[in-house]
């Protein structure tokens, strides 16, 4: 537990507030607690800065919290409102999420390895067997003089081609193949190929990653990228760019496009936007959305670095 006054400053913490941030109560009376704060906005908008009069009032939020040693932390924060003698203070109470969020990660994983599976099963028995057909069809066309006969096989032949693109760009909707040994940046790729394929769409992709991340964490990137890039589409835009960098012991992934449709000067639709803000936060971080500035409609999503399973706790 902590207080805080008007200021957002910290006027008490118990030990287990100092203990689960890391630092020794003396550290932080007098301190803002905006600098335990993970970087970005919060998906509730938690207001710290306190109201001057009205009742009680109790905010609660989940966000991303800063250790003393650089870490993040996934946090629970509830405040509640008080008018003292004094002025008004907050009494705030944070709760680990740590072990839920790794929880929800392991999840997010074992349903990638489902579809994983799923995509293998397309590649391995209806592609495959679309391609055989294909060589067996080509065979039968080196005998046909008929040109009745040449025009039927030619049209199977083209059904046989159109199903096998088909067939791909499902696995990549599924599972790209990229996800798995070439990174992040590829699976990516892999998809905008599928989702500008009709549109004549102008893709670039920026990729600063000094080394990938884990399975699990590129997993997490992937899906929320899919989900922005999904939304971007939607607004039928000419450019699509999508930066990749290391932040702030995690991963941001930075997109922009020139679309308008049904979206006006936002990046994307009030319900897309959510869900990509929810994907983030079960991610353990966040997702912002810039007002377009010069043509070009800009998300901001970032993401921690895993970090081992904890006992969750409340300070």
């Amino acid at each position: 537990m902590a207080i805080v006054d008007a200021n957002d400053v910290f006027r008490f913490v118990n030990p287990a507030w100092a203990t689960l941030f890391g630092y020794r109560e003396a550290e932080l009376v007098g301190q803002p607690i905006t600098s335990l704060l993970g970087e970005g906005p919060f998906v509730t908008g938690i207001p710290f800065a306190l109201r001057s009069n009205g009742h009680a009032h109790r905010d609660r939020a989940e966000m991303v919290g800063c250790k003393k040693d650089g870490s993040w932390l996934a946090i629970d924060v509830s405040a509640i409102r008080h008018q003292t003698s004094d002025g008004a203070v907050r009494v705030v109470i944070a709760r680990d999420l740590t072990e839920r969020w790794h929880a929800e990660d392991l999840s997010q994983s074992a349903q990638e390895l489902d579809r994983k599976r799923i995509a293998d099963e397309i590649h391995d028995e209806s592609i495959q067997s679309i391609t055989a057909a294909s060589l067996r069809l080509q065979q039968l066309r080196r005998g046909v003089t008929d040109p009745a006969d040449l025009q039927i096989l030619t049209t199977i032949a083209e059904l046989l081609e159109t199903t096998s693109v088909g067939l791909r760009e499902l696995m990549v909707k599924v599972h790209p193949p990229g996800l798995d040994g070439l990174g992040l940046a590829t699976a990516i790729r892999e998809l905008l190929e599928v989702l500008g394929a009709d549109d004549g769409l102008s893709t670039e992709i920026r990729n600063r990653l000094r080394q990938q991340p884990d399975f699990q964490r590129r997993v997490t990137l992937f899906r929320i990228a899919e989900d922005a890039l999904r939304a971007a589409c939607s607004a039928r835009p000419r450019q699509v760019m999508v930066e990749i960098d290391d932040h702030n012991h995690g991963w941001l992934l930075s997109l922009q496009h020139d679309g308008t449709v049904d979206v006006g000067t936002e990046f994307a639709t009030a319900a897309d936007r959510a869900r990509i803000a929810v994907r983030a936060r079960l991610g353990g971080g966040w997702a912002r959305f810039d007002q377009r500035v010069h043509r070009h409609a800009r998300a901001s999503i970032w993401i921690p670095a895993d970090a081992p399973p904890v006992t969750g706790s409340a300070a």
